[in-house]
């Protein structure tokens, strides 16, 4: 079952997601178009491992979590790697209140990006804001994350533990 969507690295998924408030088919569905489930996956631009951090944010990452040792090798290990991803992907949902595309698109672009095009649209539903992201990469790469998700959700027959998208009523 699952084909191109193996739930690998799932213990690991689940112990890290539960702690960083992120639904495990989320990061799952991140570390499968990030690095193609590749622990050893390293980019052009220097990210690296399962949920490709770049070592910058994976050392602010070690910070917050009072991790002492820290190296950027270690982010080689499976791990370090998902619970640092975890985390920073939990803080970029908790950042954007729980609308999943804007931190998917942060994690992709960064903050400060996609704050500029939310002011640039602010009052455009998340579906619409999607496809007026100035950059292909970023679009594209929200949507593949977004439809792995889904996919990942329907073969494995899960529900969201928590909310991707908040209620309209808050």
């Amino acid at each position: 079952m699952g084909g191109g969507y193996p739930n690998a690295f799932r213990d690991l998924i689940e112990k890290h997601t539960a702690t960083a408030g992120v639904e495990p088919d989320l990061l799952q569905a991140l570390m499968r178009e990030e690095s193609a489930l590749d622990p050893k996956a390293l980019s052009w631009a220097g990210a690296m491992g399962l949920t490709q951090l770049m070592p910058s944010t994976a050392k602010g990452v070690a910070r917050e979590l009072k991790v002492k040792k820290f190296t950027v090798d270690s982010l080689l290990q499976p791990e370090l790697n998902i619970r640092f991803g975890a985390h920073y992907l939990g803080g970029l949902i908790k950042k954007f209140k729980g609308h999943t595309p804007y931190a998917v698109g942060s994690y992709n672009a960064g903050s400060g990006a996609v704050n500029r095009w939310r002011a640039a649209s602010p009052d455009l539903p998340l579906d619409a804001w999607v496809e007026e992201i100035p950059i292909a990469e970023t679009r594209g790469y929200i949507k593949r994350v977004l439809r792995s998700y889904n996919t990942y959700q329907l073969l494995y027959g899960r529900a969201p533990k928590v909310p991707v998208m908040p209620s309209a009523s808050r």
